[in-house]
């Protein structure tokens, strides 16, 4: 390993992050206009966002599971292909 790659795998992995704490900025921002378009309550609101964080956190065992059998480094660009894809 050279020395180069530690900040490499840092910078990969904070670019990661980066597009999931863009990911639920996007949908806190859409909230007022979700709120407006379905004349939505708070509560339902709510459980939109407990929704992201429960799926998000229902796939990290998933993901884990795919890493294992893949590799991380494939299953890190399927997710960030899918990602994108998505958006």
């Amino acid at each position: 390993m050279t020395q180069k790659s530690p900040l490499l795998v840092a910078s990969v992995a904070a670019a990661g992050l980066g597009m999931v704490m863009y990911d639920n900025t996007a949908i806190t921002v859409a909230l007022p206009a979700i709120r407006d378009a379905f004349q939505a309550d708070t509560s339902s609101l709510q459980w939109m966002l407990n929704g992201l964080s429960l799926m998000t956190g229902s796939m990290l065992p998933f993901s884990g599971a795919l890493g294992d059998r893949f590799g991380p480094k494939r299953t890190f660009r399927a997710g960030i292909l899918l990602f994108a894809a998505a958006a």
